[in-house]
């Protein structure tokens, strides 16, 4: 018999940070250069209003994206780009499969 337990990461947001729409290691999906993707969010960032204008991006969180996090068969790794792809939460949309 196996037993699982699942742990938790709790870490306290400065007072005007919204709590993120996704979590870790959830599965999602994004649109980007005329391609839908699906991955895995890997780690996330709050990214402010002083930094967002410095960088040309959007305020608010980003998220780390993996496109093999969770393959386990190597012939699904076969032609697939292990780069990590970070987008910002309008982008992103959850999977439910």
């Amino acid at each position: 018999m196996t037993v699982t337990t699942q742990r938790q990461l709790s870490i306290p947001l400065p007072v005007g940070i919204a709590t993120p729409k996704y979590g870790l290691w959830q599965r999602v999906r994004h649109s980007g250069y005329g391609i839908t993707e699906t991955g895995w969010i890997i780690g996330m960032q709050w990214v402010d209003d002083t930094t967002a204008l410095m960088e040309h991006i959007t305020p608010g969180w980003h998220y780390i994206l993996s496109r093999v996090y969770g393959i386990a068969a190597v012939k699904e790794l076969v032609a697939i780009d292990s780069s990590h792809v970070i987008v910002s939460e309008g982008q992103l949309e959850g999977c439910d499969d």
